[in-house]
């Protein structure tokens, strides 16, 4: 016979699992991460014609909803290497709010700038990306956010793949009430950002669902308890196994 499972160790051990499950969600979601705070909207479809050094793209108006620390945008080298400026401006006054730069290779890829000072959110901005040496081909394409528009690009109307970003003090967890309200223009006119913070609550609630579907297959599975004193005890003999028994004795000779 199986021994019996302490009810204690019945719910503690699934319980205790779906606490580190949760815990490790959390410091997963708790990693830094960078946040765009400004984009284009402008996928990167087809590259654009190279830029030579002396040579400039800009873009904007772009709103940053936060501070930004570097930009990013798409394209490759059209040359070994390549040496690229990059510059912020006010786009109503066109002072220069920031700069950077960074030498960029020969792979499609998403090219961070780092620039040398903070922009402040809440201004619009135009962004330039100058190539200094070697050539630079950026990618983008004909379509992107309302109001955005592009000089020494082309095809005309050509669009690149712009983001202002920010690697501060941000996390997976600090980035999801954006991520809800970005995700809730895409949808019904019943669907709001409260209605991902619904299904987030569901998800963990099906931790607490899982302890409990263990626990009850424990439950199920476990053996039944032993008689008692009071108990039924061994089952009577049936009358055939009496006279068996009977049979089996010893019979006295007289």
């Amino acid at each position: 016979m199986r021994p019996r499972i302490n009810p204690g160790l019945r719910w503690g051990v699934p319980a205790g699992l779906a606490v580190l499950a949760i815990l490790g969600l959390l410091a997963a979601g708790s990693r830094h991460v960078v946040v765009r705070t400004a984009s284009a909207d402008v996928p990167n479809q087809f590259p654009m014609p190279a830029l030579r050094p002396g040579r400039q793209a800009c873009e904007g108006p772009l709103t940053s909803h936060g501070p930004a620390r570097s930009v990013g945008f798409w394209g490759a080298a059209a040359s070994p290497l390549a040496q690229l400026t990059v510059t912020v401006r006010d786009a109503t006054t066109h002072a220069i709010v920031a700069s950077g730069s960074l030498a960029a290779r020969s792979a499609e890829t998403e090219w961070v700038a780092h620039l040398r000072r903070q922009v402040p959110g809440g201004l619009p901005l135009e962004i330039c990306v100058a190539d200094e040496a070697g050539t630079f081909s950026l990618a983008g394409s004909l379509g992107g956010a309302p109001g955005v528009v592009a000089t020494g690009t082309a095809p005309r109307n050509a669009l690149f793949s712009l983001a202002t970003l920010d690697a501060g003090n941000h996390s997976l967890l600090s980035a999801l009430p954006t991520a809800f309200a970005r995700a809730s223009l895409w949808r019904p006119s019943w669907v709001g950002s409260w209605t991902f913070w619904v299904l987030t609550a569901v998800v963990l609630a099906t931790f607490g669902l899982g302890v409990v579907a263990v626990v009850n297959a424990a439950d199920e599975d476990e053996p039944p308890p032993p008689p008692g004193p009071d108990g039924p005890g061994p089952a009577d003999p049936s009358p055939d196994e009496r006279s068996e028994s009977r049979e089996d004795r010893a019979q006295t000779v007289s």
